[in-house]
C-alpha cells in the first residue's frame, strides 16, 4: 500500500474542511517535490478538476516519474453517438497535451454508467484502444456504490478501480467488494480517506446538515484519543488495516497537511485497532454527491 496525492484542489477550491482554496502554481512545485521526495509517485486528476492537469504538466519536470492517473468526463447524453466517441477521445489528447506527456498510468471513466446507454460500449473500446495504442498502460472506473461497481464488472473487464472507503464509509469493505476485486487482479485505489475533510473537523464544527451522524463522529473522535491517534493518524489507520488497497489518495492545500498526511500514512498502528462501530449506513451522509450544506 502507498500513499498517492489527488490533485483536485489544484484546479478547484474542493472541500468542506478546505479553507485556502485552490492552491497556487507556486505551491503546488513546493507540494510535488516534497511528495517525490518522500516516495509519492502517483499522482490523480481529471480533465473536470478545472486547470490541473496543465498546472501538473507546467510543474512537473522531466527528473521526476510520477505515475499519472486522469479521467474522462461522463457526457451527459442519452445516446452515445460516434460525435460523443470522437469528443472522449479529443478530450483524452487534450489531458495529454496538458499533461506534456505522451502517455499516462492510468485512464478512468469518471461516470462510468454511460458505458450502459444506447451505443455505451463503444466508450469502453475506446478504452481498451487507447490501452492497445499504450497511450495508458491501465484503464479503469472511478465508483460511488457497490452496486455499480457489480454492474460494471458483469459485462466489462478494467484494470483499475477508484472507489470511496473511510471510517464512515465501508461499503466496499463489508460487501467483500475489496477481496473480490484483488482477486481478480485488479489495482484498487482509495479516495475520500477523510470524506472531503469531514472526518478532519472537530465534531462541534461540523455543518448541522451532518447532525444525524454527530453522535458516531463524538464517539469516533474519543476512540482516536484513547488510542493516542490525530484524525489525520485515525483516518489513515483505517485504511492501513485493509489488506487490499493499493493506493490512497489524499488531497492537500499547503506544505504542512502533506508532511502530516506523510508522518500519519508512515505511523504503525497502534495493537488492536476496530473501527467497523463507526461506519454510516445513510448514502446522504457519505456520499458527498448527497450533500445539502448550508
Amino acid at each position: 500500500m502507498e500513499l498517492g496525492l489527488g490533485t483536485v484542489q489544484f484546479g478547484l477550491d474542493y472541500g468542506v474542511s478546505n479553507k485556502g482554496g485552490k492552491v497556487s502554481p507556486e505551491t503546488v512545485k513546493t507540494l510535488l517535490d516534497l511528495a517525490y521526495g518522500n516516495g509519492i509517485r502517483v499522482l490523480d486528476t481529471a480533465a473536470a478538476y478545472g486547470d490541473s492537469e496543465q498546472i501538473l504538466g507546467d510543474t512537473v519536470t522531466a527528473d521526476k516519474f510520477f505515475r499519472i492517473i486522469t479521467k474522462l468526463p461522463g457526457i451527459h447524453k442519452e445516446t452515445v453517438t460516434q460525435a460523443e466517441i470522437t469528443c472522449l477521445d479529443n478530450i483524452f489528447h487534450q489531458s495529454l497535451q496538458r499533461l506534456k506527456t505522451d502517455h499516462i498510468e492510468g485512464l478512468l471513466l469518471h461516470r462510468p454508467g454511460d458505458v450502459f446507454l444506447p451505443g455505451g460500449e463503444n466508450i469502453y473500446s475506446l478504452l481498451c484502444s487507447l490501452k492497445e495504442q499504450k497511450y495508458v498502460n491501465k484503464i479503469g472506473i472511478s465508483v460511488y456504490t457497490v452496486d455499480e461497481l457489480n454492474r460494471l464488472f458483469s459485462r466489462f473487464d478494467f484494470d483499475l478501480v477508484q472507489l470511496p472507503l473511510n471510517v464512515l464509509d465501508q461499503r466496499f469493505v463489508t460487501s467483500g467488494c475489496l477481496s473480490e476485486l484483488k482477486a481478480k487482479g485488479v489495482e484498487i485505489h482509495v479516495r475520500s480517506a477523510f470524506l472531503q475533510g469531514l472526518l478532519l473537523i472537530p465534531p462541534e464544527e461540523i455543518n448541522e446538515f451532518f447532525a444525524p451522524i454527530k453522535p458516531t463522529l463524538v464517539r469516533y473522535r474519543s476512540y482516536l484519543e484513547e488510542n493516542g491517534l490525530t484524525a489525520v493518524e485515525g483516518a489513515l489507520a483505517f485504511l492501513r488495516l485493509q489488506k487490499n488497497i493499493d493506493v490512497v489518495l489524499a488531497g492537500v492545500t499547503n506544505e504542512t497537511e502533506l508532511r502530516i498526511n506523510i508522518n500519519a500514512f508512515s505511523k504503525k498502528n497502534p495493537p488492536h485497532l476496530d473501527f467497523s462501530s463507526f461506519t454510516a449506513t445513510k448514502e446522504n451522509m457519505i456520499n458527498p454527491q448527497f450533500w445539502q450544506l448550508k
